[in-house]
């Protein structure tokens, strides 16, 4: 009963300890500084043999531009604890600027869009909060 007790106490002692250690880091406090960046990129979109109506659909070119906001980021690979890291990324601004039939107009879809879009995403520190720490 007795050890049963000590393994318990050292139990919890231990998991008193690491969530002191967890709170010198400043995770799970979100409050972050929010960046714009790649502001006014233009990339173009190939739209293999889908419409054009379909390939400037709203929800696809966002989609495509929240694709590359994260890519230029790197969003969502893992870190080390405490490491910097961006999060909420998103795009705005998305828009087709101009499109290319690739057939001239002889009825088969070969489109390419050129869309211009923006990003912007919130830096989590990672820093220690405790003053003097790495």
């Amino acid at each position: 009963m007795t050890v049963t007790k000590s393994i318990l106490a050292l139990a919890v002692l231990g998991v008193t300890s690491l969530s002191a250690i967890a709170a010198e880091y400043n995770h799970g406090n979100h409050n972050d500084t929010q960046y714009t960046y790649a502001i006014g990129t233009i990339e173009t979109i190939d739209c293999g043999n889908s419409s054009l109506a379909s390939c400037i659909n709203q929800a696809n070119i966002e989609a495509f531009a929240k694709g590359r906001c994260e890519a230029i980021k790197n969003v969502g690979g893992m870190t080390q604890y405490g490491d910097p890291y961006w999060h909420t990324v998103q795009q705005y601004a998305v828009r087709p600027v101009s499109a290319i039939d690739g057939n001239n107009g002889t009825g088969a879809n070969d489109y390419s869009v050129d869309i211009i879009y923006s990003c912007s995403g919130l830096m989590h520190p990672g820093i220690r909060m405790q003053p003097g720490m790495k």
